[in-house]
């Protein structure tokens, strides 16, 4: 720049005719002056990373610092870098918690790290200053800056066992830092995760793409509900807990946390994944029989719309195998020895550690019940269910006389009160809205109709499990009629258990599905719902109680 304006020069030129012009510097965001980086790249410490580039990050309570590999950063947030780590998954994680990988220490990526990396804050015993770490020597020896009084930097190497690391402690004989690095799964499409909405963290969410915008966003499939992908409210399930320190200690988050836990450790629930998939298939509708127990499929049927419900049977299901002799096709006439799953041993409640454990035989969910005059038959359907009901029956009513699951015992019932031997008596509470036993909801008064349209947009799958019941009735064969959002007229089971499927906030409709087919949902808006049931079952779950 030219300091000067005009032309004259001469002794005793006056200050006031001098003027500093602004100065154009071209930097990097977060760059120290003066570096150029190339594109791509960005600056960590002073030093330029470029793709490819190792990173450690700061140590966490449950384990040491990770060595990450720097990809790129978040586009959508420029405090954050896009990493991989030695297996090969890409994490977001703050640029603030990560320093310069020092590549001459002998530690690869991948391996616990106990070296000093640039910028980590240290105290030379000896001494007592404060330095700043620049680089490990080739000798052992740490190369370490100071800021004088003056603004001079000074640099000297100092032995590594001379050293205190006061911040950013990599040092295995250093406490590590109490609150993780914010790690974060860069998210895709198809992927579940955690929302925080409200002041407390929702489940059920998948990442999509918007079919409008195309761009990815988390959607909940049961309220209809989206939310735009914000790292400070959008969580992979096992990435939240040290990144929201308000909700740390809160029930939901204890649980969520003990949730994935026990889904994500191999061998550490009875039934594998692999068997759940087999047992409850995304799309495996059930059909009531002959048994009167609408009120216990309605309340599975709402169980299963809960996020919670593959961690409760999966902890509460143990497949049992037998050796069985059977005849070998390799070799006529001879037999060979195979191991075959025979029955399953089911805890009730589900996910309680002291729940009472019944048997449940293959022969058991293939007849029905004989009595004199009918065969009271299994729920039909795949077999997860039918092993849900027979371990439900068999926890309350037992055998009959001839060892037949008593299903005749089991007829008529509550969903909310199956719903809590499903969970266990802490693990919910029960309130209903309606109930008079002849009215429908819609002619119940105001009071009843506000608080019908309040839980409903204020529902949440991980939070409530609810049901409705239709009039009542001298048979459950006799119907009423209503209408469906399109103006329909369906027909209305009286005497009948309703499950509550899923409920769109913004259409304002709600899901509705018949326990003697499941296949066949019907919609309704708020105030058709309200003409077409007497009363809504709810249970809120507790969070202390379930899964303990």
């Amino acid at each position: 720049f030219d300091p000067v304006v005009g032309t004259e020069e001469r002794s005793g030129f006056r200050l006031d005719r001098v003027r500093r012009l602004p100065v154009a510097v071209a930097v990097a965001p977060g760059a120290a002056p003066g570096l150029r980086l190339a594109p791509g790249s960005i600056e960590i410490g002073g030093v330029e990373v470029a793709k490819g580039r190792p990173l450690i990050s700061r140590p966490f309570a449950n384990g040491p610092a990770q060595v990450l590999i720097f990809d790129s950063v978040d586009p959508q947030n420029a405090d954050l870098a896009i990493v991989t780590d030695a297996q090969g998954n890409k994490y977001r994680i703050s640029l603030a918690e990560v320093r310069v990988w020092i590549e001459n220490t002998g530690v690869k990526p991948g391996e616990q790290v106990t070296a000093l990396p640039c910028g980590t804050e240290v105290q030379d015993k000896k001494s007592g200053k404060t330095y700043i770490v620049i680089r490990v020597n080739p000798d052992g020896t740490v190369m370490c800056s100071q800021q004088s009084n003056s603004g001079r930097i000074n640099a000297q190497s100092i032995p590594y066992k001379q050293l205190r690391v006061l911040s950013f402690s990599l040092d295995e004989n250093v406490t590590p830092a109490p609150i993780g690095p914010s790690l974060r799964r860069v998210l895709a499409a198809g992927d579940q995760v955690v929302v925080l909405s409200g002041g407390r963290l929702q489940e059920g969410w998948t990442i999509r793409r918007n079919p409008r915008t195309n761009q990815l966003e988390a959607y909940n499939a049961v309220t209809r509900l989206t939310a735009p992908i914000d790292p400070n409210t959008v969580f992979h399930p096992g990435d939240f807990s040290e990144k929201v320190p308000a909700l740390e200690g809160k029930p939901e988050t204890v649980f969520l946390r003990r949730k994935f836990e026990y889904l994500n450790t191999p061998g550490r629930l009875p039934l594998s994944n692999r068997s759940f998939q087999r047992l409850f298939p995304p799309d495996g509708d059930f059909s009531q029989q002959n048994v009167g127990n609408c009120y216990l499929l309605a309340a599975l049927h709402s169980l299963r719309q809960s996020p919670h419900f593959e961690v409760l049977v999966r902890s509460a299901i143990t497949p049992i195998s037998q050796d069985l002799e059977v005849p070998d096709p390799a070799n006529r006439g001879r037999t060979k020895v195979e191991r075959f799953t025979v029955g399953f041993d089911v805890r009730i409640p589900l996910g309680d550690p002291n729940g009472r454990v019944v048997r449940v035989n293959y022969d058991d969910l293939e007849g029905g019940q004989q009595t004199v005059n009918n065969l009271y038959l299994a729920v039909e359907g795949p077999v997860g269910f039918q092993i849900l009901e027979a371990a439900y029956t068999l926890a309350l009513h037992g055998r009959d006389r001839e060892g037949q699951i008593n299903r005749k015992a089991s007829r008529g019932g509550q969903s909310e009160e199956a719903l809590l031997e499903l969970i266990g008596q802490q693990a919910g509470l029960v309130s209903r809205i309606g109930g008079s036993d002849d009215v429908l909801l819609s002619d119940q008064g105001g009071r009843t109709t506000q608080q019908v349209t309040e839980f409903f947009d204020n529902y949440s799958p991980d939070k409530y499990l609810a049901t409705a019941s239709s009039l009542p009735g001298d048979t459950d064969t006799r119907t009423y009629t209503a209408r469906d959002a399109a103006g329909n007229r369906v027909q209305i089971f009286r005497k009948h258990a309703y499950s509550i499927e899923s409920i769109d906030r913004n259409a304002k409709t709600v899901t509705v599905v018949n326990p003697h087919d499941t296949s066949a949902p019907m919609v309704f808006t708020y105030d058709g719902f309200m003409k077409a049931f007497r009363v809504v079952k709810i249970v809120e779950i507790n969070h202390r109680q379930i899964l303990r």
